[in-house]
């Protein structure tokens, strides 16, 4: 047998999100790394074969909840270059956009067997090429556990645990615990025939699907809603009579429920089942024990640490179930910190975790594991890694206070974010300028309406931004076709980022006699905080909200939940209406007296990137770019600068879908496409620094030779789409 050997800086194991994060963030830092995947894909989860969602929308309260920064970069590329929509197409982008990156070498079809431990520090990791069976020895500086599994962290021997930790749901009383080995997925494909088949299952089929546990039902129930021809994930979590579960064993118990006893049998009649796919076990993870070990507590809790480096989203689970269902699951209303000390085995120098390989308990583990999470741990270990190496210093030692701030300051300025407080740029020339722009979006009246759509209900919450200390009135768009009496209720925000309804300011019946287009609502309304607030409107008859394209950022109608749906509870009643595709969110009109100063260009030297409990962004009048949008900065004296940090708005309100879609829009149509870069030299002339056409990223860093300038100017002259200019910031640094 061939035994080969290859040596890198870094070496990471797992070619899921994580691990793909990790390479291409430490590759950026100019490391040279190595990615082993045991699949002949990349992807993990979301691969193929697994076919995870990448996101679940609506998980925290938050309106604008997608992550900034690097993960940004893939929306564009999955709108590009994934035009069927699949999970193959999902898999070659991913791989892609690995491959982008030359320092980069990925070894695809690739297990890690052993791994080679000396005085605290892995040496080697040996792996086998499943086709060729040829063995590869890695070797490396730092090695990275992306394996999901803590797959590295088990084979070095280091100290864990192994399985479930039933202390985890010592105060769930009342809660299920599900304990069951049997857990194994598949996929299977559905096609309709010609005629009525009948289907029988072999003797050797010795489970029942009404024994499985309800969120595998449910699960396959919602995927055949959305069609019953095509892929179904099907998912046992429940007793059986083997150790190990075999697919065609599972698919063909689910397709006898179908076929022979479900509710849909009638329109089973001319179905058939063409293929199964192999089975996936759900493989039992091990923990490695780091400095800290996180709990559910610890994410449920608010609980924050001196060396956050990434912010998680998500529910939490509420039991030991295997199945990927929100419906198995708690939403807490805020993001959680994930300190790198839960990074960094405790007795292992070179050793980095990421996802749900990290120091924590099983549950905790599984909410890190989240496609979405697990990215942003995974981003933090790639700046992290590359940082040890460049200093020359051990993971655990740039945790400490000191050290820490180097790698966040990294992370900020990669529009990363790593703690729910925003840390302070000192280095930022631009908070100490002057700022001009073309134009502004004042109130309702600047903006170019165009009604889309209309939300009908009885029930409803409108969320606005508010700046002023207080309410004179508020002018609601809303057409009322009979007599009614309507409860109104005004809230202040409350919650991280004020994202859910609060302290009720003000409540009123109000009787409308005759039919009405737009409702006025005199007040005195003395308001203590700024930030997002709530107006309920509640009737015993059908109203209908007005909805506009192009929406400002802010204006959302959230609509009426339908609990009889499913008995999940959430934080709150009501969930946000947003967009589903490239496109702005649609938006009722709700007219504030005093308007609200939230659009102004000052907001491009402020410390936000994105959305919080306001806005936080310029956005220009309305213009067909025949005459360009621009921003300016000055100062009072000349700066010596190198480097223009532009970050464009990349509809934070979208989520991708829980299943790969093609979208006939390639990118965000808020995002700014085309653009030029000037700078006042001493004479204070426009100097032309760069000029961008067909951007396709929502973060741009300009770097050039340091040149001493009075100011700069950013000239915006077409978008993807939309009829306006929309950026969040502008940082300068010498």
């Amino acid at each position: 047998m061939k035994i080969s050997s290859q040596r890198s800086e870094v070496v990471v194991i797992g070619g899921g999100i994580s691990g793909i994060c990790t390479a291409l963030v430490a590759a950026r830092q100019k490391c040279i790394v190595t990615l082993i995947e045991k699949e002949s894909e990349l992807g993990g989860k979301i691969s193929s074969k697994y076919q995870h969602p990448i996101d679940i929308r609506h998980q925290i309260p938050q309106v604008y909840q997608r992550e900034s920064g690097i993960m940004d970069e893939l929306w564009n590329l999955l709108f590009r270059f994934n035009t069927e929509g699949t999970f193959v197409g999902q898999s070659r982008v991913l791989k892609d956009w690995l491959n982008e990156e030359e320092l980069v070498t990925c070894y695809l079809d690739t297990e890690v067997e052993s791994v080679e431990v000396e005085k605290g520090r892995i040496q080697s990791v040996l792996s086998k090429n499943r086709s060729s069976g040829n063995k590869i020895v890695f070797y490396g500086k730092f090695f990275v556990d992306c394996t999901g599994i803590g797959k590295v962290a088990e084979l070095s021997g280091l100290r864990g645990e192994k399985g479930v930790n039933l202390n985890e749901l010592q105060n769930g009383k009342g809660e299920e615990i599900y304990l069951s080995n049997q857990s194994t997925s598949c996929l299977v494909t559905i096609e309709q025939g010609d005629d009525a088949y009948s289907f029988s299952p072999p003797n050797w089929v010795d489970i029942k699907w009404e024994d499985n546990n309800l969120a595998a039902k449910v699960d396959l129930m919602k995927s055949l809603e959305k069609s019953l021809v095509g892929t179904h994930c099907i998912t046992w979590q429940g007793p059986g009579k083997t150790n190990k579960m075999d697919s065609d064993c599972l698919a063909l118990c689910a397709w006898d429920y179908l076929k022979n006893r479900s509710p849909m049998v009638k329109k089973f009649e001319n179905f058939k089942l063409v293929s199964i796919s192999s089975g996936t076990s759900n493989a039992e993870k091990f923990h490695p024990l780091g400095e800290i070990l996180l709990s559910l507590e610890d994410l449920a809790g608010n609980k924050q640490f001196h060396d956050s480096v990434a912010l998680g989203r998500g529910s939490i689970p509420k039991s030991f179930s295997n199945i990927c269902s929100s419906r198995d699951s708690k939403q807490i209303p805020h993001p959680y910190e994930i300190p790198l000390r839960s990074l960094l085995p405790s007795d292992c120098k070179n050793l980095l975790l990421t996802g749900s390989s990290a120091s924590a308990t099983e549950l905790s583990s599984r909410s890190l594991g989240c496609t979405a999470v697990s990215s942003q741990s995974a981003i933090a270990v790639g700046f992290t890694v590359a940082q040890a190496i460049s200093q020359n210093r051990l993971p655990r030692t740039l945790a400490k206070d000191g050290y820490i701030e180097v790698i966040k300051n990294q992370l900020g300025r990669s529009n990363q974010l790593f703690s729910r407080h925003t840390l302070e740029d000192d280095d930022n020339l631009a908070l100490s300028c002057r700022v001009n722009a073309s134009s502004f979006i004042s109130n309702w009246n600047d903006a170019k309406l165009k009604k889309v759509d209309e939300h009908v209900t009885d029930h409803c919450l409108l969320q606005f931004p508010v700046t002023s200390s207080v309410i004179d009135r508020i002018e609601i768009d809303i057409l009322l076709v009979e007599k009614q009496e309507l409860t109104i209720k005004i809230f202040e925000g409350t919650g991280f980022h004020n994202a859910l309804p609060g302290y009720c300011l003000h409540s009123d019946e109000i009787l409308v006699t005759e039919d009405c287009k737009c409702l006025s609502i005199e007040m005195n309304l003395e308001i203590k905080k700024t930030g997002w607030h709530y107006l309920e409107i509640q009737s015993s008859k059908n109203f209908s909200v007005p909805l506009f394209a192009s929406g400002l950022v802010g204006y959302v109608l959230h609509s009426k939940r339908n609990q009889s749906i499913s008995k999940k509870k959430y934080l709150s009643d009501f969930e946000p209406v947003v967009t589903k595709d490239p496109s702005p969110s649609h938006s009722p009109k709700i007219i504030v007296s005093p308007a609200p100063s939230v659009y102004e260009v000052s907001n491009i030297k402020n410390s936000y990137f994105r959305p919080n409990d306001l806005p936080q962004l310029w956005i220009s009048k309305p213009s067909d770019f025949k005459y360009p949008e621009f921003v300016e900065l000055e100062w009072e004296k000349t700066h010596d600068i190198s480097q223009i940090e532009i970050s464009f708005d990349s509809s934070f309100d979208f989520i991708y879908p829980e299943q790969p879609s093609p979208f006939k829009k390639k990118n965000f149509e808020t995002l700014v496409k085309d653009y030029k870069l000037y700078y006042l030299d001493k004479n204070k002339k426009s100097v032309l620094l760069d000029e961008i056409f067909d951007n396709q990223l929502s973060f741009r860093s300009h770097v050039f030779d340091p040149v001493k300038a009075f100011g700069i100017e950013l000239e915006i002259l077409s978008t993807h789409g939309l009829d306006r200019a929309q950026v969040f910031q502008v940082r300068v640094y010498p």
